[in-house]
């Protein structure tokens, strides 16, 4: 019974903490795709372009494929539409 108990605790333990270690790990990417959005919206596609590029050599520290990478090329293609820059 105390084995038990001590498991369940265990299990609650980590699953309050490892979810919010997560996502403190990349808040300097968080913080990059709200910057690039900021620019998008003010309308200086230039800056908007470089901090994207900022956010993928970050996030290509971690994988090559993860959620970082997908936003990445979502808001490249729509900086792209915007100023017409198709490759």
């Amino acid at each position: 019974m105390k084995v038990l108990r001590s498991c369940i605790l265990a299990i609650l333990i980590l699953a309050i903490f490892v979810p919010t270690v997560s996502q403190a790990q990349n808040k300097k990417l968080d913080k990059s795709i709200r910057k690039a959005d900021g620019y998008y919206k003010a309308g200086s596609f230039s800056k908007a372009l470089k901090t994207l590029r900022k956010l993928k050599s970050g996030a290509l520290k971690i994988s090559s494929q993860n959620a970082y990478m997908l936003a990445f090329y979502v808001r490249e293609a729509r900086i792209n539409l915007a100023i017409r820059r198709f490759w």
